[in-house]
């Protein structure tokens, strides 16, 4: 009877773990727009400036995967990246990521979809 208990237990720690989620931030594009203002702040400035990209007719270069801020402002620590969901060779290329995060002086990132909708945040 005990390895019964011990196996409902191992199957409650993984439900915990499972339910709780991690530290990373995802959400998908249908509801993104319903959950923005639960974003933190440097989640939404990434999108900004991805929407501002678009609207300024700079779809084009949303394609390439380009690093947008880096630094995010008033958030040394992130970055803002753009990538393909899913993901593509070239968003794996240095030459489009975030320098900061490259050299270590940024330790996060924030990734959208070239339409801007949030992948990651890490």
């Amino acid at each position: 009877m005990e390895a019964g208990h011990l196996l409902l237990a191992g199957v409650f720690l993984a439900a915990l773990v499972f339910l709780s989620g991690c530290t990373q931030t995802s959400l998908n594009g249908q509801n993104q727009s319903q959950n923005q203002t639960q974003l933190a702040p440097y989640v939404l400035q990434c999108i900004n400036s991805c929407n501002n990209t678009l609207q300024a007719g700079d779809s084009s270069a949303l394609e390439l995967g380009p690093c947008l801020l880096d630094p995010i402002p008033n958030e040394p620590d992130w970055v803002c990246d753009v990538a393909h969901s899913p993901r593509q060779e070239m968003d794996n290329n240095p030459h489009n990521q975030c320098q900061d995060y490259l050299t270590g002086k940024a330790h996060h990132f924030v990734e959208v979809s070239t339409e801007c909708k949030l992948i990651r945040a890490v």
